[in-house]
């Protein structure tokens, strides 16, 4: 099957989400093990980090190549316009970080926009020759300690369609986001759903439109959170104190 013909299916399923037998189908992954999840998914890319698109587990979406456009999309925030406006205040070249950036399209796109204005680090399990072409490449797993050299470098995080599948999503992959952070005006954005199948059981997929009084905890209505320096230490406690939503 060439290109064109995967990518004609790929968009035909993602408009119509019908039968997902045309797309490569892991069945045999269980999404709700992050160490399972994590074992199997370095084939995966390996395999699939140019065709984009899989389903794994019954019906867990995984896009491994997002462009600026499909994270406009999943995130619900306009990428471009956020890279934009912090490059015209920057300072310094803006460093801008993608944790599990896959097929890293979206961060080529940026490097291609802004060239020399800004630097584009990709976090990932496994190192790929899509990679080469960043500025930085971190292979490794993020939710365990960070490269202290990395520490307070970022101006800007993303991350689509990553964080559900880790075990400290709220813990110690949320505090990385946080470590990373150069400045108090540093940002993050995150979401941790937009699977097909979640229900209200499963932790952030009920939140929408959530907006902390001081703005420091923001959980837009494609269930992204937007972080801050000043973001809660645990989102997800934070969320239930405040009555965001009942588990």
């Amino acid at each position: 099957m060439d290109i064109k013909m995967k990518q004609a299916q790929l968009i035909s399923y993602l408009l119509n989400r019908g039968d997902p037998s045309i797309l490569p189908h892991y069945p045999e992954v269980n999404v709700n093990d992050p160490i399972e999840v994590k074992r199997h998914f370095p084939e995966i890319l390996r395999r699939h980090a140019d065709d984009g698109f899989v389903i794994i587990g019954d019906c867990y979406d995984m896009y491994l190549a997002g462009d600026c456009e499909d994270y406009s999309t999943y995130l619900g925030i306009d990428v471009n316009r956020i890279v934009y406006d912090k490059v015209r205040s920057a300072r310094q070249v803006l460093r801008v970080g993608d944790v599990g950036c896959g097929n890293p399209k979206m961060l080529k796109e940026l490097k291609e926009e802004y060239g020399k204005d800004i630097e584009v680090v990709g976090f990932d399990l496994i190192s790929l020759s899509h990679h080469d072409s960043l500025d930085l490449f971190v292979e490794g797993d993020f939710e365990k300690s960070l490269d202290p050299g990395l520490v307070n470098t970022f101006d800007l995080i993303f991350s689509c369609n990553t964080f559900r599948y880790l075990a400290t999503r709220f813990s110690d992959a949320y505090s990385n986001v946080k470590r990373l952070f150069r400045t108090n005006d540093s940002l993050g954005f995150v979401n941790y759903s937009n699977y097909r199948g979640a229900t209200r059981t499963d932790e952030l997929s009920a939140i929408t439109s959530f907006v902390a009084r001081n703005q420091s905890l923001v959980v837009n209505s494609s269930g992204c959170m937007r972080i801050r320096s000043d973001s809660p230490d645990n989102p997800l406690e934070y969320l239930k104190k405040h009555g965001a939503f009942d588990l």
